[in-house]
C-alpha cells in the first residue's frame, strides 16, 4: 500500500444541457429547465490522491477551504487491523498537499494536528499540534512559516473554533467557575474577551453542536440543537433565529431538535431541518430562513440527501441522489450542477464562498481490484448558464404570526417553596456513588458539581494537581458517576473498549491519540468514568478501580446562608433541575435551580447563585443599576435580559424564559420593574 500525491489539470468535463421537459412527481413539476442553454466547459483538477485495497479502509473528510477555494483542510482516515488512524492535510497556494504533523515541534509524536482551521482569506491557519506548553500555533501560508505559538492558557480551552483575517482566534473555553464560555483571543495584543454562555444566552443547558463564525468576524452562529443564536460581536447583543420549545408544547414531545443547521459566509441566511426524534411525533420542517429580513419558507417535505453550505451570493450547495444543486436565498431559483457524476463514494461536497470552486473527494475502482481516492476541485464557471429546475420541496409549512401580548399576560405569584430541601437531597444523594482515592499526583484540591432529578443524578468531580509545572495537561481531570435506570447503557462508556475484568466487573479504558485519555467502569446502576490528557492506561486504571463509598457528604452545605425568591411568574411554580457546586475543597457554594409550572402562561424562572462576579456587571452599554430592596446592589442586563443582585458577597441572577415578543410587547421598563419585585422577594 502506498501513498501518492497528484496535482493534475487534465480532467475537463464538456457539458451538454439541453431542453429536458417538464415531470410531474408527487402532483408538483420536478424538472422544469431552460428551453435553451449553452455548451458548458468544467474543469476538475484532481489535488490528492491515494491507493488502497479495500473500498472500506479508506476515505476523506472533514473538508475546509478558504473564500477563494485555494486554501483547503481536509482529513484521512484509515482502518487497518481494526485500528482507525486519522492524518489532518492541508493545502496551500502552490497546491502543495502538506501533513499538519509536520508543523509540530515534535515530529516524532503519534498524535496529529487537530483544530485546524483556516482565515477566510486563506492567509493563516491555527491549529493545535499538542506539543508540549503550547495551546496552539498559527502558521500563514503567505510567508510559509510558523509566526505564532501561543502558550498554554490559565483557563481551560475546549476547542479552536477559526481565526479571523485580523487574528483573533475563536475559542471554546471553561473558566476557573466551571462556567463554558465563547472566547476571542488577539493574537497581536495577547488580550481574550470572554461571554460566558450562562450569561448570554437563555438555555437551561447551554451546550453546542456547532459555533460558526462569519467570515468578517462580526457574527458568531451558535447551533444548540434546541435553538439557533447569532452573537453579533460589534452591539455584544444575541439573536434568537428559532427554538423549538415552543413545539415542545403543542406536541407534548421534548425530542423534537433542530438538525443541519448552517448559516451563509455573510451571515445573512440560514438553512435548518427541525424534526422529531422519536416515534411518538410525525413532524419535520425544512427552514429556508432570510435573515436580513426575516422571511422564512418552511416545508413538510424535501427530496435530498444533504444540505452541504453557503457561498456568499446566497447560493445553498445541495446534494440529491446523484446530482447537485445550487439554491439561491434572493432569486428563489434552483440551478442544477453539470456532469459532477456522483456515486455512493463521493462526499463532503465543499462550495468555495466565493461560488467558483467545488471541492469533494470521490473514489475510484481499479482493474487489479483496488482502490484510489481522490480530493477533487471543480470550476464552477458561470453558473447563471446553469439550467434551473424546481426545488424538491412539498407541502409549505404556515407559519402562524405570534399574538401580540397584554401587560397584564405576566403575573407573578406568592409561594414559598422547598428549595433547600431539594439542595440537601442533592447532596445527601452524594453519597450513593464511589469516589476515586488514589491519584498518580499529589492532590491539590477538589471542586464538586452535583446535578438533575432524583432519578437522573449526575455527580461531577473537577480535581486538580500539583504537578510542578505551570503549564501541563496532567494538572487537572474530570470524574463523573451518573445514575441510570437497571437496564439502561452507560452512553458515555461507548467508545471504550473493555481491557479487564475484575470479578465480573468489566473495566474500560480508551486512547484517543490525542493526549485525551478515559477509562471507566459500571458497577450497579452507577456509571463511572474519568477524562484526562497525558495519562498512562495503568494510572487511568488505577484510579477507576480505586472507587470508594464515601458514608457521609464531602462538607457541611451553608444551607442557611442560602437565598430564594418567594414570587414567581408561575401559578403553582415547582423547585426543580437542580445543580449545586462546591469550589476550593468546600470554601465557597454555588448553585442553579429551575422553576416550572403547568399553566399555560407561566414562564419558566432560573435562579442563579455564584461567587464570582458575571461578565459585563454593572456595563453601562448592556444594562443599567436598579435599586432592589434587601440587596447591597442590583443590575438589569438587556443584554441576557436578568436581573443580578449582589449582597456584599455572592451574586444572584434571576433569568425568565421571555421571548423577543414578549420584550417588545411588555417594554424594558416594564419588564426591569417585573424582575426587580421578584428580586425584592427574597429571603
Amino acid at each position: 500500500m502506498h501513498k501518492k500525491f497528484i496535482l493534475l489539470f487534465v480532467l475537463v468535463f464538456l457539458v451538454a444541457c439541453s431542453s429536458e421537459g417538464n415531470e410531474d412527481t408527487g402532483g408538483e413539476k420536478a424538472n422544469d429547465t431552460n428551453v435553451e442553454t449553452e455548451a458548458l466547459t468544467l474543469s476538475s483538477e484532481i489535488l490528492f490522491s491515494y491507493d488502497h485495497e479495500d473500498a472500506g479502509d479508506y476515505y476523506l473528510m472533514s473538508i475546509q477551504t478558504d473564500t477563494d477555494g485555494e486554501g483547503i483542510i481536509f482529513t484521512e482516515v484509515e482502518e487497518i487491523d481494526r485500528v482507525t488512524d486519522y492524518y489532518t492535510y492541508f493545502i496551500n497556494h502552490n497546491d502543495e498537499v502538506i501533513e499538519g504533523i509536520s508543523l509540530a515541534d515534535d515530529l516524532d509524536q503519534e498524535r496529529r494536528c487537530t483544530n485546524m482551521f483556516l482565515s477566510p482569506n486563506g492567509q493563516y491557519l491555527v491549529y493545535d499540534c499538542h506539543d508540549d506548553g503550547i495551546e496552539f500555533s498559527i502558521y500563514d501560508l503567505e510567508q510559509e512559516e510558523i509566526i505564532h505559538q501561543i502558550p498554554d492558557f490559565e483557563i481551560y480551552v475546549q476547542d479552536i473554533v477559526g481565526i479571523s483575517n485580523d487574528l483573533t482566534v475563536y475559542l471554546q473555553s471553561t473558566n476557573d467557575d466551571g462556567d463554558e464560555q465563547f472566547t476571542l483571543y488577539d493574537v497581536d495584543n495577547e488580550t481574550s474577551e470572554h461571554y460566558i454562555f450562562d450569561d448570554i444566552f437563555d438555555l437551561e443547558y447551554p451546550s453546542f453542536n456547532t459555533i460558526t463564525p462569519t467570515d468578517d468576524g462580526q457574527k458568531i452562529f451558535f447551533d444548540a440543537i434546541t435553538a439557533l443564536f447569532i452573537l453579533n460581536l460589534d452591539t455584544g447583543t444575541v439573536d434568537e433565529i428559532a427554538n423549538v420549545e415552543p413545539l415542545w408544547e403543542t406536541f407534548d414531545d421534548d425530542l423534537i431538535f433542530i438538525y443541519n443547521a448552517t448559516i451563509s459566509p455573510d451571515g445573512k441566511y440560514a438553512y435548518y431541518n427541525i424534526s422529531d426524534n422519536s416515534s411518538d411525533t410525525d413532524y419535520s420542517e425544512y427552514v429556508f430562513h432570510n435573515l436580513e429580513t426575516g422571511e422564512i419558507d418552511s416545508y413538510a417535505e424535501f427530496d435530498y440527501q444533504t444540505v452541504r453550505n453557503f457561498d456568499l451570493h446566497g447560493n445553498l450547495l445541495i446534494e440529491a441522489d446523484d446530482q447537485l444543486y445550487l439554491y439561491n436565498f434572493e432569486t428563489k431559483e434552483t440551478r442544477v450542477v453539470p456532469d459532477i457524476a456522483l456515486d455512493r463514494h463521493s462526499g463532503y461536497m465543499t462550495i468555495a464562498h466565493n461560488g467558483q470552486f467545488i471541492v469533494y473527494t470521490g473514489k475510484v475502482k481499479n482493474d487489479d481490484d483496488t482502490y484510489t481516492q481522490h480530493l477533487y476541485r471543480v470550476a464552477l464557471g458561470d453558473t447563471s448558464t446553469y439550467q434551473t429546475t424546481n426545488l424538491p420541496v412539498k407541502a409549505t409549512v404556515d407559519r402562524e404570526p405570534i399574538e401580540p401580548l397584554e401587560d397584564d399576560q405576566i403575573s407573578l405569584h406568592d409561594a414559598s417553596l422547598n428549595e433547600v430541601e431539594v439542595l440537601n437531597e442533592l447532596w445527601q444523594d452524594s453519597t450513593q456513588v464511589m469516589y476515586p482515592t488514589e491519584f498518580p499526583e499529589d492532590l491539590s484540591h477538589i471542586n464538586n458539581s452535583f446535578s438533575g432529578e432524583p432519578s437522573d443524578r449526575d455527580f461531577t468531580q473537577f480535581i486538580y494537581f500539583d504537578t510542578g509545572k505551570v503549564s501541563s495537561n496532567r494538572n487537572d481531570l474530570n470524574f463523573s458517576a451518573s445514575i441510570v435506570e437497571n437496564d439502561d447503557k452507560c452512553i458515555e462508556l461507548s467508545d471504550l473498549e473493555v481491557v479487564k475484568t475484575i470479578d465480573g466487573v468489566d473495566y474500560y479504558f480508551y486512547d484517543y491519540r490525542n493526549a485525551d485519555v478515559e477509562a471507566g467502569v459500571r458497577i450497579a446502576n452507577v456509571c463511572y468514568i474519568i477524562k484526562a490528557e497525558d495519562y498512562t492506561e495503568e494510572e487511568m486504571l488505577s484510579m477507576i478501580e480505586s472507587l470508594e463509598p464515601i458514608d457521609t457528604v464531602f462538607y457541611d452545605l451553608p444551607s442557611d446562608q442560602f437565598k430564594f425568591p418567594t414570587k414567581f411568574p408561575i401559578a403553582n411554580p415547582e423547585a426543580r433541575y437542580p445543580t449545586l457546586r462546591s469550589n476550593q475543597n468546600g470554601d465557597s457554594f454555588s448553585y442553579s435551580i429551575s422553576y416550572y409550572g403547568d399553566e399555560e402562561n407561566d414562564i419558566k424562572m432560573v435562579v442563579d447563585r455564584r461567587n464570582n462576579e458575571p461578565k459585563l456587571y454593572m456595563s453601562e452599554k448592556h444594562g443599567f443599576a436598579v435599586d432592589v430592596d434587601g440587596w447591597d446592589e442590583a443590575y438589569f442586563s438587556e443584554f441576557s435580559m436578568e436581573l443580578i443582585l449582589f449582597d456584599g458577597t455572592d451574586y444572584y441572577s434571576i433569568d425568565l424564559a421571555i421571548s423577543d415578543d414578549m420584550v417588545e410587547a411588555l417594554g424594558i421598563d416594564e419588564l426591569s420593574k417585573l424582575y426587580t419585585e421578584i428580586g425584592a422577594s427574597f429571603n
